[in-house]
């Protein structure tokens, strides 16, 4: 993914078309560690065609050589026992990520004690378009097995940033919205805020509670869910918002990578990854298939929580239809997509009555008349669904 996404930066520079604005090998192989798991449990699933898949779409995004090494080593997934010899606790095969998470090496810019504001950095955990997020410990822990790990977050300045706000004005936004987070308050479906120290050289830091479990996206892709489960899900990442809401921050950036479902407690789902949040609507704060309109500078911006509104809504589409509201390979067709509709896009007028309701509510195009996450839940909890998942519409 990190390969592709320097190639495209590349293509662009030289005045070339590239095949997805935002790469997609790394969501393919995401996708294809679920097909691994669905066939480890015993459903008959094509996972030569699911590997031909992410093949083809490695060579789309990166040159020709790497894409033959990586389609040489994914290969041997087909050779793969149809059941593991080692599961861990909850019946789950190690995350493909997490895996490589472990052996990916540090950033040049990490000082060579691996020690950042009293934390003590074990490995990366991924990358934003914002942020860089690792997995840390507090020093004097940091041979304790049994310690406490947390996540901890440093602004990451890259181009796509760039090209809107100098580095002195994205370290101060980080910094004034980071600090925004003192109120966040504590929540069984919040991760919890550690500190923030915007004087750790040579990148500020945002940590919070690490949370371990599966993304509510890996849930979706699993295709494990059933509608009374979805709707229990969906109900906890709106108990969270709401909280947050209360103290009139907002998370900014809700969605299904972003909901953490605990080792501990599969049934209670996490809001995680607080980079974005705060109490103000900032250019490009979401992801492409979740932005509300005013994220886009489609219409003037109000309140902060509807857009967690708006994006809520794009959520419970996809959690209970296994699908994203809108899709596309284009950036601009995303974008469009979000602005031509007022409530009602075609993707939501087949299903159920009740349902597509609630959606109209939390999509509409003018801020001002979505509903309120407090609203939204508490049409959920009216919703008598008997209908298997995922809802086709």
């Amino acid at each position: 993914q990190a390969i592709a996404q320097l190639v495209s930066g590349a293509r662009r520079r030289r005045g070339e078309q590239v095949w997805r604005p935002i790469p997609a090998c790394g969501a393919a192989v995401v996708s294809l560690d679920a097909w691994i798991e669905r066939r480890a449990a015993g459903e008959q699933v094509d996972l030569v065609r699911a590997l031909d898949i992410t093949t083809k779409v490695i060579a789309l995004e990166v040159p020709t050589a790497i894409a033959f090494v990586a389609a040489f080593a994914l290969r041997h997934a087909t050779m793969l026992p149809d059941r593991p010899s080692r599961r861990d606790e909850h019946g789950s095969l190690p995350s493909i990520s997490l895996v490589a998470a472990r052996r990916a090496p540090l950033p040049t810019w990490m000082p060579p004690r691996r020690t950042l504001g009293g934390f003590y950095v074990l490995n990366p955990l991924g990358e934003g378009g914002a942020a860089s997020v690792f997995v840390a410990k507090r020093v004097e822990d940091r041979f304790d097995e049994r310690a406490e790990r947390f996540a901890l977050k440093v602004p990451a300045y890259t181009g796509a940033v760039a090209r809107t706000l100098s580095e002195a004005d994205f370290l101060r936004l980080f910094r004034e919205e980071a600090g925004a987070l003192l109120a966040l308050p504590h929540h069984p479906n919040l991760a919890r805020f550690v500190t923030f120290d915007s004087g750790v050289k040579p990148k500020p830091i945002l940590v919070m509670e690490y949370i371990e479990g599966p993304t509510l996206a890996r849930v979706v892709d699993r295709r494990r869910l059933t509608v009374p489960r979805a709707l229990a899900i969906l109900d906890g990442v709106a108990a969270g918002l709401e909280a947050m809401h209360h103290e009139g921050l907002a998370h900014l950036d809700v969605k299904p990578s972003n909901v953490i479902l605990p080792r501990q407690d599969h049934e209670r789902p996490v809001l995680v990854d607080f980079g974005l949040a705060g109490r103000n609507v900032r250019p490009g704060c979401a992801t492409l298939e979740y932005g509300a309109p005013e994220v886009w500078g489609m219409i003037d911006p109000a309140e902060a929580s509807a857009v967690d509104v708006y994006a809520f809504g794009a959520l419970t589409y996809e959690l209970l239809t296994g699908r994203t509201l809108f899709s596309g390979n284009e950036e601009a067709a995303l974008l469009t997509a979000h602005g031509l509709h007022d409530g009602g896009p075609e993707a939501i007028r087949a299903l159920p009555r009740q349902v597509a309701e609630l959606l109209g509510e939390t999509l509409r195009r003018d801020p001002r008349k979505r509903a309120t996450i407090a609203e939204t839940r508490r049409a959920l909890s009216a919703l008598s669904l008997d209908a298997a998942w995922p809802l086709r519409s």
